[in-house]
């Protein structure tokens, strides 16, 4: 994905995230396909990123505007759990 402006912090990626104007649609999903490389590498950052994921997912919950999805594909054979998520 390509943002029309990122500030290369997880913060900048939170606003990205929650102010997706500048794209027409009903809902986004982003489909993240390379998280093993990610969470094998540098598993604290990864639950950082999950923590902006969900951040941005609830702010968008709670507003009139197009849901966002983020979905994870796993590679074949490798089990794969992300913690449980309740969002209001």
């Amino acid at each position: 994905m390509e943002f029309p402006y990122f500030g290369h912090n997880l913060d900048a990626l939170l606003d990205c995230l929650r102010d997706l104007d500048w794209l027409s649609g009903k809902g986004f999903v982003l489909y993240y396909t390379d998280y093993a490389r990610f969470l094998d590498a540098d598993p604290h950052s990864f639950d950082k990123i999950l923590d902006v994921f969900i951040d941005a997912i609830d702010f968008r919950r709670q507003y009139p505007i197009p849901p966002l999805y983020i979905l994870f594909q796993v590679p074949q054979g490798k089990l794969f759990s992300l913690r449980v998520l309740e969002l209001g």
